[in-house]
This record gives structure tokens, sequence and C-alpha cells, in this order.
């Protein structure tokens, strides 16, 4: 069998003609959660359980200082410390939201992509 892939990919602070921003990864299969910076270069990762068929939610929080959060609900709701904390002054902006999603091997579904300031 060739390789597999169940893949989910957030993007947010993209400038309108497509470039920059930070892009967050699940690797369903392998377990892996990653956050890139606007170059395509590794901010931080963190091993989480696999989650190949089972629905997984992503939450992204930009804070004003620069600080970034990442933390993803396994179906027992979000951790109260996020599997990814950072601080990266890269994209000030919060620019465009979207997503992407990258399977081979494996069904793979997305609900939405949305932005909200936080209360």
């Amino acid at each position: 069998m060739g390789l597999q892939l169940a893949q989910t990919q957030l993007l947010f602070g993209v400038a309108e003609d497509g470039t920059g921003g930070y892009r967050v990864m699940y690797d369903a299969l392998g377990g892996q959660l990653r956050l890139l910076g606007a170059s395509g270069k590794p901010i931080a990762s963190a091993t989480v359980a696999p989650g190949v068929g089972e629905w997984r939610t992503l939450r992204v929080v930009r804070q004003s200082d620069g600080g970034l959060e990442v933390g993803l609900d396994t179906g027992r709701g979000y951790p109260d410390t996020p599997q990814l904390q950072v601080v990266d002054l890269g994209v000030s902006a919060l620019g465009r939201v979207g997503f992407g999603l990258v399977s081979s091997g494996y069904d793979l579904y997305g609900d939405r992509a949305s932005a909200a300031p936080l209360d």
C-alpha cells in the first residue's frame, strides 16, 4: 500500500494575495499537531492521540501580544493547557482564514473555519 495521509490544515493571517500567514497542521494518522510560520518553517509541534475515524476540532487563539495557542479537542473537550503555545510576531494581521484537507487511503471531511474576536 502507498503513502497514507489524513491531514487537516488550518490557515490564518494569510494576505489577500495568498502569501504569508500561519498554518496549523493536524495529522490524524500520525498523531502530530504542528504550527508553521509564513515561510513554512515549524514554530511548534506536539504529539497527540491519533484520530483516524474520529471527529476532531481545532481552536486557535491569537493574542494581541503575539501569543498563539492551538488546542485540539479529542472528544473530551479542549485541554486546560493548549497543546501548542508560542509567541511569534511574524504576522501582525488576522488576514484570511481557511482550511485544507489532504487524504490518501482515508475519508477526511472538513466542516468549517471561522474567526471571531474573544470577549
